[in-house]
C-alpha cells in the first residue's frame, strides 16, 4: 500500500495495546519521572528502526503543537513508537473501490489484538532496560498505566496527534479501480480522509467503551479467573480422554461428555462476560472475540498491580477525548491536509 509523506503523533494512551498496548504502552530512554520529558529537540529513533519524514516536527526538528505542554517528547513513549502507531492505524483504513478493497463500502480493518501483538513483542521502540520481553513489558507497564502518566501523555501529544492524522490522511494515497478494471493512484479526497478519521476514531471510542465498563462493572473483571478455571478443566478433561484411548468404549464415551459439558461451561462463562459489556456499554459494532480479547487484557492489566482499576476508566476517557477530537474534525473538515 503506498505510504503518505507526513507523520501524525498517536495518542499516548494505552492503545491500546489498547495495545493503547492501547496499546498502548512502551517506551525509550531511561526511565524517568511521571512529569519528565525529554525536551523540546526531536530524538533520534531507536536503533534498529529507520527514521521517516513527519508532519509532526518543523523544519527545526520541534516538534509541531499549540495545546499547552504539547511542545516535548516523553523519554519512554517517544516520537519513533507513537509514529509507528499512526503509520499502522492509517494502512488500515480502505476506501470504497480500492486494489485492496474493491466493494462499495470503505473498511477499518485493525483490530486490537492486531494493536496489541503488534507492540506487545516488538520492544525496540521503548526506553526500558531488561534484557527480556517479559521483563521489559512489565517495566513499561509500571512506568505507563497510572492514572496520572496517562494524562500526561495525553496532554503531551492528543493535539498534536489529531492535527497531524489530518494532515497525514490528506496527503496519503491509495490504488483505486477504474471502469476498465485497471488501477490509478491518487490522493485520499476530502470525503474520504474525513471517513478514515471517523473510522480511526470509531475504533478508539469502541476501545474506550469497553475499558470504562471494565472499571465501572466488578462482575466483568471478577468472571475472568473462573474462565480460566474452566480453561482447566477443558485441558483435564482432554488429558483423561487421551488416557482413555486404550479402555473399553464406555469410558471413552464418558470422557468425550465430560470434555463437552467443559466446553460447553467455559463458552457459557465467555459469553457472560462479553454479554455483560455489551449490556453496559451499549450498542458494539467489533465482535465478541475483540470485546473478550480486551477484557483479558485488562483483568491482566488489573491485576498487575494496585489501583489499576483507575487506570483502566482514565484511559478509557482519554481515549473517548481523542476519538471526539478525531471526529470534530471529520465533521467540520477544519485542519484536513488534502491539496
Amino acid at each position: 500500500m503506498p505510504k503518505s509523506n507526513g507523520k501524525w503523533i498517536a495518542a499516548g494512551i494505552v492503545l491500546v495495546a489498547v495495545a493503547l498496548a492501547i496499546t498502548f504502552v512502551f517506551m525509550a530512554g531511561n526511565k524517568k519521572s511521571d512529569t519528565e520529558v525529554t525536551g523540546l529537540i526531536r530524538q533520534a529513533p531507536p536503533e534498529g528502526v529507520k527514521p521517516k519524514p513527519d508532519n509532526a516536527f518543523d523544519e527545526q526538528g520541534r516538534l509541531r503543537g499549540r495545546a499547552s505542554g504539547s511542545l516535548g517528547e516523553d523519554s519512554m513513549v517517544p516520537w519513533g513508537f507513537v509514529s509507528d502507531v499512526s503509520d499502522y492505524l492509517l494502512d488500515h483504513y480502505y476506501p470504497a473501490g480500492t486494489r485492496q478493497n474493491p466493494t462499495g463500502k470503505a473498511v477499518f480493518t485493525l483490530g486490537y489484538k492486531q494493536l496489541n501483538m503488534r507492540y506487545g513483542l516488538e520492544m525496540s521502540y521503548f526506553g526500558h532496560d531488561s534484557e527480556d520481553v517479559r521483563g521489559a513489558r512489565q517495566q513499561i507497564f509500571d512506568y505507563i498505566f497510572r492514572p496520572g502518566m496517562l494524562t500526561a501523555l495525553h496532554t503531551l501529544y492528543a493535539e498534536t496527534f489529531v492535527q497531524d492524522l489530518a494532515l497525514k490522511a490528506g496527503q496519503a494515497e491509495r490504488e483505486f479501480v477504474l471502469p476498465d478494471g485497471s488501477y490509478a493512484v491518487r490522493p485520499l479526497s476530502e470525503g474520504e480522509v474525513k471517513e478514515c478519521l471517523g473510522m480511526v476514531a470509531g475504533f478508539m471510542r469502541e476501545g474506550a467503551r469497553v475499558l470504562s465498563v471494565m472499571a465501572s462493572n466488578e462482575r466483568v473483571l471478577s468472571m475472568l479467573p473462573e474462565y480460566e478455571q474452566a480453561s482447566l478443566r477443558v485441558n483435564t478433561a482432554y488429558a483423561e480422554f487421551n488416557t482413555q484411548r486404550e479402555s473399553d468404549g464406555q469410558d471413552q464415551v464418558k470422557a468425550g461428555d465430560a470434555i463437552k459439558k467443559a466446553i460447553q461451561s467455559r463458552e457459557a462463562l465467555r459469553q457472560a462476560v462479553v454479554g455483560a459489556v455489551r449490556r453496559d456499554a451499549g450498542r458494539l459494532s467489533m465482535p465478541d472475540d475483540s470485546i473478550f480479547y480486551l477484557v483479558q487484557w485488562g483483568s491482566r492489566r488489573v491485576t498487575d498491580g494496585e489501583g489499576r482499576t483507575q487506570s483502566l476508566s482514565v484511559a478509557g476517557k482519554l481515549l473517548n477525548d481523542v476519538a471526539s477530537r478525531l471526529l470534530s474534525v471529520a465533521t467540520n473538515g477544519a485542519g484536513l491536509g488534502t491539496a
